[in-house]
């Protein structure tokens, strides 16, 4: 019965350093996260950066249209006609 009672006072103490801890721990690892972050960023360059930023007024097509090979004759659903005079 006594060792019942220190598990639950354990578990109990151990709930409440996780309520009071806890969220100090998280806010460090999200900072450490965010400096990561920053820091891959600076090193490597970010793609959505000022370097993309184009002058205004200029166009820029990155799209090219699929040429469109010449049809056979034998192939599609192609119907003769003939003049009718």
């Amino acid at each position: 019965m006594k060792t019942f009672f220190i598990i639950i006072l354990i578990l109990l103490g151990l709930r409440l350093l996780v309520r009071i801890f806890l969220p100090f721990i998280l806010t460090f690892v999200a900072k450490k996260a965010q400096q990561n972050m920053q820091e891959h960023f600076r090193r490597n360059g970010y793609p959505g950066g000022v370097e993309d930023v184009k002058p205004e007024g200029t166009i820029e097509v990155n799209f090219v249209p699929h040429k469109k090979n010449p049809t056979d004759k034998s192939s599609g659903d192609f119907v003769d006609y003939e003049e009718v005079k």
